[in-house]
């Protein structure tokens, strides 16, 4: 019964690498920054991995966190997906996020599409979401109905979190203000 079972995730391994699975790379942080990318030539297919670009961000629980794509081309369609955890080193199974809620195992937190309004095809996403668990977030971009023929399409990705001293100074408000009601 070992041998079999033995055998089965040989063959099963095999298959995997044959098959050419790839695991999920994080670009960067990008946590209180903006960062610039572009998907190139011509943009692939959502069962590929090289589809989407990955970064990651670290927020509290609790914390309003806003995020916003914006193309630098007009002929760039961004849409953005936002998950609890870090995705690096995640097997890439040929799903896409608009099919799969949880997506790879990872429970969506936030995801924003056309609601900017821009020159160009639809719009580009701005959204903010309240931080379920501190920790580290995954952000994903991807190229949705965009031109093909232009190259490269370019963005620019932002994510905001409350800055640590920033949080501290509003809870010291809080506890002052309290403080003088009392009085």
């Amino acid at each position: 019964m070992k041998l079999a079972l033995s055998a089965v995730a040989v063959a099963g391994l095999s298959a995997c690498a044959f098959a050419g699975v790839t695991t999920i790379t994080i670009i960067g942080d990008v946590t209180n920054t903006t960062v610039a990318g572009n998907f190139g030539a011509t943009p692939p297919l959502w069962s590929d991995a090289t589809a989407y670009h990955f970064y990651t961000f670290t927020a509290n629980a609790g914390d309003m966190v806003t995020f916003s794509a914006s193309r630098t081309n007009i002929d760039l369609d961004p849409t953005v997906f936002v998950y609890e955890g870090n995705m690096g080193g995640t097997a890439f199974d040929g799903t896409n996020p608009f099919d799969a809620s949880p997506w790879l195992g990872f429970n969506l937190a936030g995801y924003s599409d056309d609601t900017v309004d821009v020159p160009g095809p639809w719009g580009d996403p701005l959204g903010d979401f309240l931080a379920p668990a501190t920790g580290t977030y995954t952000v994903v971009i991807l190229s949705n109905g965009s031109d093909p023929s232009i190259s490269p399409l370019s963005y620019t990705l932002t994510v905001t979190t409350p800055t640590p001293g920033a949080a501290a100074a509003l809870g010291l408000a809080g506890v002052a203000s309290l403080r003088r009601r009392r009085r």
